[in-house]
This record gives structure tokens, C-alpha cells and sequence, in this order.
């Protein structure tokens, strides 16, 4: 089981695992390409339908890869659609793979659309035997974990036992943070990343329920200096604690490790994690205060807030005030790369503006966060001269604004959103530079129609059936695609850009809506109208 590569020994990978006993008869069906990843832990997670609660609830929890999930998917076992949503967002947070338990009993059979989307993903999708009632969790969770002790146990080197693990994730858990949790967990340790005058820039705890605790001691704590050779010294009853420099781009970061309870851990575990840490900061931080301000960014759209509490005071920013969030996607690499000289000029723009700003990278977008303008009227000449000014830049960009959110929660939706479905809506309205979230939403949910099969596609293209049936309906046709998704439903700029006259225009909806036999700009007669027209669009691009 074990795998061996240039001399030292590879973590648990989820091939390894199919060789336990507890998963003889175990059936991989799709995912192959993700078998090589390493799994760190196991887990059961039975979602059902997705709901505010459940969204929420997904958000709120902390996913650093590497779990390998267990699910009977109980509560959405004839839900397709569903279980495609909760696949596709354990791959997005990096899981490893997912082992299904009583097909056959709960699940009559496993959609093809979940195989493909496990194949689509690279994410192993692994079917327990079929049928068998008598099967329980507890065998693979006590299975899987008992070999993940053992790999540990044998595996002393555990910097490339998480480089590893990295490796797997996803862009946006590549970061300080996740680093810290994954150390925390893998030698159950707390660890503080500090700042200047001990201010607490990342942690992560051991046991979880203690960070505030050990956050809020900081300052009270008879700490020891910063050793560059890492040791351990008990500072009150059964809590050590080891202090480490890290050098940030010329600045000096400070990393503290406490252990509570038995003896003091070893000082190459706090060497390993120094080691570790220092290479996250150099990976994915800078100096001081743009580690702080990237990480302010990230703990916003992850919606973490205690971190958002903690750095916001920092920057002495009303994170409460911030209701806008506007995206900034360079269209070509070389803007990528040149999207950082953007940051301090569209600070400058934005101050005039706002009262509340912070604008950073993340991911390879520029992120800009600010109140609410003081009007609509006014968010759009901002936006205007947002646009006009990049330009000037030699940047070409597309901008979605995500306007009036409420909450950090529903931040991280639209920031999740944009990511999964900016290309689909680019796809619908190729000529637009500048998005609404809605317009973003409606693509997504466009893309979902897509996806879910034949059936689905052809009711929801109903509507449009009627001009296809007559000899002039593809130009009919046409000419309602442009004016409604292009034109925003305007006869003057549709006549633009069909190069016609507004008559022949009028004349034609005219046509179109008489054939529908419903008018063509009149809510909510309209709304699967436009959908239709859209997915026509997406099926002929």
C-alpha cells in the first residue's frame, strides 16, 4: 500500500486507501486522475437540498482539503441536481474524493451526470458495494484513520507531507491561513502569526474552541524572545509555548506555538512549522502590512469573522459599512501579470467616492470594496471612469459589480458565484465590459440547465418552438436573441446593430410576439422567454 519516491516514503493517497480491508468490493466509478492526492482525514456529510441554512452552514465551516468524504446523500437520494451542487462544492474546497454508501438501497443508481461531473472535476467518486444494507461508516472512518495515524507515525517529514497537500488544493486555499490549520492539525499545536506590537495576523488553534482565548492572551502572556533555534518553555501550568522570527519581504513577522497539556512537544516540531510557515509567507505574503491587507481581502470572501474583526482593526476598517464589492478580470495573461500597477491609482479614483475603501488582488482579480456610492447615478459614473481609466492603463478588463450586499455571507456567494459562472456570462452578453451580479446569477442558472440533461434543456426552450416552425423564424429568431440580450430591449439599438431600420424591427417583434402569442417585454410573461433566448445563444456558441 505503501508508495515510495526517491527515497522517502509518500503520505496516504486515495489509492492507498482503496487497498483496506473496509473497502474490499469498493468500486471506483469516476475521478480516476484525483486518486494520487493525498487524504489527511475522513469525514461524513449528509447534505440535503440546498437551502439557506445548508448554504450558510457550508460557508461557515472551515475546508482545508484533503478529507476524504463519507455520504449515503440520504436526504437528496432522487435529487440529481443536488448532488452535483454538494459534489462540486467539496471539489471546490479540496476535498479529496467522496465514497458513496447504499446504492441500491437509498440510491436506486448513480447518476451519469454525477459520474460525469466526478470525471469532469478529477475528483474520485468511489461506490461501496451495491445493495448491502449491513455496511457501516464506522468500519472505513476506523480504517482510514488508523492508517493516516500510521503514516504520520512513520512520517516525521511533515513540510513535504503538506506540500503535498497544497499541491491538490484549489488557487484560493493556497494561502498563510490554510498553512496554519493544516500544521495546527497535523501536530496539534496553536499557532499565532504576529505582527508589529503583537498584533495577531492569522491563527489557528488546537483545540479549535480556544483561538479567542489565545488570541485575546496575547498581550497578557509572559512570552519568551524569538529564538531562531526553536524551544519550548512553560509559561504556566501545562502550556508551553516556542516564539519564532519570520522574515516578510524586510519586515519582521513573529510565529508563536503553544502546546496545552503533557509534556512539552519537540523542538523539531516547532522547527518544521517555522520552516513551513516562513515558506507560505514568502509564497503567498510580502511585507507586514500587505500580508495583513491580502489576508483582510481573503477573510472577507471566505466570510471568516473573527479574522475580518481582528484585521479590521488593523486598518481601522468599518468592515460593517462595506455593501459593494466590484471584481476587476483582466481579459488576457498580460494583464494578469500587470493588474497589480492598477491597485494605488483605482484607490486614488475610489476615495472621492467612498468613505469606506479596500482594494487588493486575490486570485488574479482586483477586488474593490467600498459603502454603497451615494446614489445609483453616482455608482455609475464611477464605474465609467473606472473603466476609462484602466483603459488608459493598457488593461482590458471586465467588471462585475455586486451592489447593496448585506453581509459578508452573501459576499461570499457573489464572489463564488462570479468565479463559477464569469465566463458563461461572458459567453451571453459578448459585448458587455461591465456585469451586474444578477446578470452573473442568471448565467449560472443558465449553465445549470445545461447541465441537467435533455429533458430539462427542451422545457425550458418551449417558449422559442413556435418560430421555429415557419420559414422565416431563424431570422425572427435572430432578431430577438440581439434584442433582447444585446440591446437591453431597446428597438433603436437593436436597429443598429442589425444594420435595419427601427420599422423593420418593430415589425418584426410585432411578428414574434403575435406567433408566442405573448408579449416579448412584459414581466413576467417574458422571464422564460429570455431564458430561452439565452440558452439558445449558449447551445450555438
Amino acid at each position: 500500500m505503501r508508495l515510495q519516491k526517491e527515497g522517502y516514503v509518500m503520505s496516504l493517497t486515495a489509492a492507498d486507501v482503496l487497498s483496506l480491508p473496509s473497502l474490499r468490493g469498493a468500486e471506483v466509478l469516476a475521478g480516476r486522475g484525483g486518486l494520487g492526492r493525498v487524504v489527511a482525514s475522513v469525514s461524513v456529510l449528509e447534505y440535503t437540498s440546498p437551502t439557506a441554512l445548508q448554504q450558510d452552514f457550508f460557508r461557515s465551516n472551515e475546508f482545508y482539503g484533503s478529507e476524504l468524504v463519507i455520504t449515503a446523500f440520504a436526504g437528496i437520494a432522487g435529487d440529481v441536481e443536488a448532488q452535483c451542487a454538494n459534489l462540486r462544492r467539496l471539489a471546490q474546497a479540496g476535498e479529496v474524493g467522496l465514497i458513496l454508501y447504499y446504492v441500491g438501497v437509498l440510491m436506486k443508481e448513480v447518476s451519469p451526470q454525477l459520474i460525469a461531473l466526478a470525471d469532469e472535476l478529477d475528483f474520485p467518486l468511489i461506490c461501496m458495494p451495491r445493495g448491502r444494507l449491513d455496511l457501516q461508516y464506522s468500519e472505513v472512518i476506523g480504517d482510514v484513520m488508523r492508517a493516516i495515524f500510521r503514516d504520520q507515525e512513520e512520517n516525521t517529514a511533515i513540510n513535504t507531507e503538506l506540500l503535498n497537500q497544497i499541491s491538490t488544493l484549489p488557487d484560493h486555499l493556497r494561502t498563510v491561513d490554510t498553512v496554519l490549520r493544516m500544521l495546527s492539525d497535523r501536530l496539534h499545536l496553536s499557532l499565532l502569526l504576529l505582527g508589529a506590537k503583537n498584533t495577531v495576523l492569522s491563527a489557528a488553534s488546537w483545540p479549535r474552541t480556544i483561538v479567542d482565548e489565545l488570541t485575546a492572551a496575547v498581550g497578557t502572556l509572559p512570552l519568551p524572545q524569538p529564538e531562531k533555534d526553536p524551544a519550548w518553555g512553560e509559561i504556566r501550568d501545562a502550556l508551553w509555548v516556542s516564539r519564532l522570527p519570520i522574515s516578510a519581504g524586510g519586515n519582521s513577522l513573529e510565529l508563536l506555538l503553544f502546546s496545552a497539556g503533557g509534556k512539552a512537544p519537540s523542538p523539531a516540531a516547532a522547527a518544521q512549522a517555522g520552516e513551513m510557515v516562513q515558506l507560505a509567507v514568502n509564497l503567498w505574503g510580502g511585507g507586514q502590512e500587505q500580508v495583513a491587507v491580502t489576508e483582510l481581502v481573503r477573510a472577507i470572501l471566505m466570510d471568516e469573522p473573527m479574522k475580518m474583526r481582528r484585521l479590521a482593526e488593523i486598518f481601522r476598517i468599518d468592515v460593517a459599512s462595506i455593501h459593494t464589492m466590484w471584481i476587476i478580470h483582466p481579459l488576457d495573461n498580460g494583464g494578469r501579470d500587470r493588474l497589480h500597477t492598477a491597485i494605488q491609482p483605482v484607490r486614488d479614483l475610489v476615495a472621492g467616492y467612498a468613505s469606506t475603501m479596500l482594494c487588493d488582488l486575490y486570485e488574479g482579480d482586483l477586488f474593490l470594496f467600498m459603502d454603497n456610492p451615494a446614489s445609483f447615478a453616482e455608482g455609475e459614473r464611477l464605474c465609467e471612469a473606472l473603466e476609462e481609466m484602466l483603459l488608459e492603463l493598457g488593461l482590458q478588463t471586465v467588471i462585475t459589480c455586486c451592489n447593496a450586499q448585506s453581509n459578508t455571507s452573501e459576499v461570499r456567494a457573489a464572489f463564488l458565484s462570479n468565479r463559477q459562472n464569469l465566463e458563461l456570462a461572458r459567453r451571453l452578453f459578448p459585448h458587455r465590459r461591465r456585469y451586474s451580479l444578477d446578470e452573473i446569477d442568471f448565467a449560472g442558472s443558465c449553465g445549470a440547465v445545461l447541465s441537467a440533461g435533455e429533458t430539462a434543456l427542451a422545457q425550458a426552450a418551449a417558449p422559442l418552438e413556435p418560430l421555429r416552425e415557419i420559414k422565416d423564424g431563424g431570422e425572427l429568431l435572430h432578431t430577438l436573441v440581439v434584442h433582447l440580450l444585446d440591446c437591453g430591449g431597446s428597438v433603436t439599438r437593436t436597429a443598429k446593430a442589425l444594420y435595419l431600420h427601427p420599422n423593420t424591427i418593430k415589425y418584426r417583434l410585432r411578428r414574434v410576439s403575435d406567433l408566442l402569442g405573448r408579449p416579448i417585454d412584459r414581466m413576467p410573461a417574458s422571464i422564460s422567454l429570455y431564458r430561452a433566448v439565452a440558452l439558445k445563444r449558449l447551445l450555438e456558441d
